[in-house]
């Protein structure tokens, strides 16, 4: 973490927090500040709030710039940082879970640690998105799964229960199991940082709130229908 001054190790304690799947606005954005610039002290303090994607960013250490900036359409980083000579606040989200997602707290005072990690835990639990199912490697699995399946009954229910059949349908819905999950990574990032602009991911990712109970409904009730005549 960037120091103006090293805190002195004896006395420091740090500590390093998961960022688990989220979604955020510029008013949570905020109200994360809220809870960093607390590192900032009564001296001299640095500063930092940096959000950026598709090649622009915005960079500032005023929040109420910072939320009044034209964001990108496509968040893919937010930076946070505060530190003053014996406190700081790192807070680091990239939209993939490979990225250096993290939120670390220093201080030589463990109590006030322990309060900022408290209410950095809330934060983060009040914003969890389900997303993270498509960067689950078991969830990935099962889905996959679901469209090879899906697949054998399609061609078994319309073609006759051949097994020659059913595998060729098996196959075809792993194919389709696959480019769909990695499509899906794409629409529904890890970190989804909503700008207030409209853009394609936003468009697409709203289309598909709508449409996956529809064929998921629509997938069902064929298959019963076909059984039943």
């Amino acid at each position: 973490m960037p120091r103006k001054q090293q805190i002195n190790p004896e006395e420091e304690t740090s500590l390093r927090i998961k960022v688990p799947s989220i979604t955020l606005n510029k008013e949570s954005i905020r109200t994360l500040w809220k809870i960093v610039e607390q590192a900032k002290d009564t001296g001299e303090s640095d500063i930092k709030l940096h959000i950026s994607g598709d090649k622009e960013f915005v960079n500032t250490q005023n929040i109420d710039k910072l939320i009044n900036a034209r964001w990108p359409s496509n968040v893919q980083i937010v930076d946070l940082l505060a530190v003053s000579e014996k406190k700081a606040i790192d807070v680091i989200f990239e939209n993939h879970p490979m990225g250096a997602n993290r939120i670390e707290i220093s201080s030589n005072d463990s109590d006030w640690v322990t309060a900022r990690s408290k209410e950095i835990t809330d934060f983060i639990n009040e914003h969890k998105s389900w997303h993270w199912i498509f960067y689950s490697v078991p969830m990935l699995m099962i889905m996959v799964f679901i469209f090879a399946i899906l697949g054998w009954l399609s061609v078994a229910v319309h073609y006759g229960w051949s097994f020659d059949k059913g595998i060729i349908g098996g196959m075809v819905g792993l194919m389709v199991g696959a480019f769909s999950t990695q499509g899906l990574m794409w629409a529904y990032p890890y970190i989804n940082v909503e700008s207030g602009t409209g853009s394609p991911k936003k468009t697409i990712r709203t289309i598909l709130n709508y449409l996956f109970p529809a064929i998921g409904l629509g997938i069902v009730m064929n298959i019963i229908w076909t059984l039943w005549i």
